[in-house]
């Protein structure tokens, strides 16, 4: 739900530093959900396993001016202290190796990738 929060907003998000918020907001979602997969939640016994809709999700948000507009914050955020984004977006300088680094999480998660999935990798 949170994941689709940042794809709603970043939907009407007017400025490019907007929709590059919401694309890190939505990594650092993905990162916990990562982080925390094979856990229940507190004894809820909710799965916080990242699944399809997830991967989907990030991809959909993910695109050349939402890349950019983290990596311009990245280098403000620099200048004035120590950044702690998530490390997916920090270690490319290109889109399209964020969109590997997503299919390859997904392979290696045994997450099935659907027809979505490569249409949002694509565009």
């Amino acid at each position: 739900a949170a994941l689709q929060a940042c794809a709603e907003s970043a939907s009407g998000a007017k400025s490019n530093a907007k929709g590059g918020v919401h694309l890190s907001t939505a990594f650092d979602i993905l990162e916990k959900m990562e982080n925390n997969e094979g856990k229940d939640n507190e004894g809820a016994g909710v799965n916080m396993s990242p699944d399809t809709v997830s991967y989907n999700t990030i991809l959909s948000l993910l695109n050349d001016h939402s890349f950019n507009a983290v990596k311009e914050a990245q280098l403000e955020k620099k200048e004035q202290e120590e950044n702690s984004t998530t490390r997916q977006l920090d270690k490319h300088d290109q889109v399209v190796d964020v969109v590997m680094d997503i299919l390859d999480s997904m392979k290696e998660r045994g997450v099935p990738r659907d027809a979505i999935t490569y249409y949002n990798a694509i565009l």
